[in-house]
């Protein structure tokens, strides 16, 4: 009967330790702290993180999922158009001035849009306000 409470009692203590931990790592994160299984960015207590994000987040991640759109496009496009069946004599042309003038200027351009924003949050990293304190530390081996 003794042994039966203390496994009760084991039992309890150990579903209220695994209810206790879970809750911690429910209640967000902590700054500076890496998260499991977190596919965002750790929180931040700056206002430049919070441009870092919105760079990533609008400036970014369009970009690179329209330069991957696009690539994915032209591929299936001449995948089904310019296959042997459909088109059973090649071409013998090796120039075409409009699309090496797009595939110059498009990601002339597409660099320059993603610089005016990069260059702008670039500036607001470097100019740090002053320091409160500075600390001098010396390590010895």
């Amino acid at each position: 009967m003794k042994r039966h409470r203390l496994r009760i009692a084991g039992s309890i203590s150990t579903a209220l330790l695994t209810l206790f931990l879970a809750g911690q790592a429910l209640a967000g994160d902590l700054v500076g702290q890496p998260t499991d299984g977190a596919i965002y960015f750790q929180p931040g207590v700056t206002d430049l993180r919070d441009k870092a994000v919105w760079f990533h987040t609008w400036i970014l991640l369009p970009v690179c999922i329209g330069i991957s759109a696009l690539v994915l496009g032209l591929l299936l496009w001449c995948i089904v158009r310019y296959n042997a069946k459909a088109n059973p004599t090649p071409a013998r042309f090796t120039h075409n001035t409009t699309v090496e003038v797009l595939w110059t200027v498009g990601p002339v351009l597409i660099l320059l849009t993603i610089a005016i924003f990069s260059f702008r949050l670039l500036f607001d990293y470097h100019a740090m306000p002053k320091p409160d304190m500075t600390v001098k530390v010396t390590g010895y081996q």
